[in-house]
């Protein structure tokens, strides 16, 4: 069955984005993926408070909703917060902090989507924007990182046909999902769920999309280069 996008069942989708895009900050990027659209802020550095380990600094991620009201809770809120502390977590793995030691940076991501009551479906879409906004961002800021980030899904539809990169509708449809997000070489955050799970089926999605994360990070790492010359 064709996709709606007309892309073939092993692609993935363009990210757009673009640097400098705030006049208030030195560091800022705007990405786009499908549904989402993810507007970032790199503030800092900043002294960490004495607690912290003295040999190392500490790249924060706040992820907030355009729109979102204090003190009234949405389904949004508690994916937000855990792809926050995952994105945190992730960015200790990849980012070399031990040449900014004693020094915070934060990462301010403002996400625009669609009002959902299911927030998986656009998951996807947020990860992906999010995450290369993030890339943008350090690296138009020259901080040091091992590795680009990547993220990319795959489902298996009800028919059993594999999709890379699926859309909203495609992951709302699946009878199995696996969203990825990692390095060249790691896998560092997975989320995976669906109407029917069997061990082949999650063992297959989540190998499609850790091979997805390699694609994404190679799209990524041209579109920078050509991205950051002419910022």
């Amino acid at each position: 069955m064709p996709r709606s996008d007309c892309r073939e069942a092993l692609a993935i989708r363009e990210v757009t984005s673009l640097a400098a895009v705030f006049s208030d900050v030195r560091h800022s990027a705007v990405a786009e993926c499908g549904e989402a659209r993810v507007m970032g802020k790199l503030l800092g550095p900043s002294q960490l408070v004495a607690e912290h380990r003295a040999d190392r600094g500490k790249v924060y991620a706040r992820i907030t909703r355009l729109g979102a009201l204090p003190h009234r809770p949405s389904p949004t809120d508690d994916w937000d917060t855990a792809l926050s502390l995952s994105l945190e977590g992730v960015l200790d793995e990849v980012i070399c902090t031990e040449t900014f030691p004693q020094l915070a940076f934060e990462l301010q991501l403002l996400v625009s989507t669609p009002r959902r009551l299911d927030v998986v479906c656009e998951a996807l879409d947020v990860m992906r924007a999010v995450v290369e906004t993030v890339n943008v961002m350090l690296s138009e800021a020259s901080v040091p990182m091992e590795s680009l980030l990547g993220a990319c899904g795959a489902v298996l539809t009800g028919d059993g046909q594999a999709l890379l990169d699926p859309t909203c509708q495609e992951i709302a449809n699946a009878r199995t999902y696996c969203l990825v997000l990692g390095t060249q070489d790691r896998v560092l955050f997975t989320r995976c769920g669906g109407s029917r799970l069997d061990g082949a089926g999650l063992e297959h999605v989540t190998r499609l999309a850790t091979a997805g994360v390699r694609a994404a990070i190679r799209s990524s790492k041209s579109k920078l280069l050509r991205l950051l010359e002419t910022t």
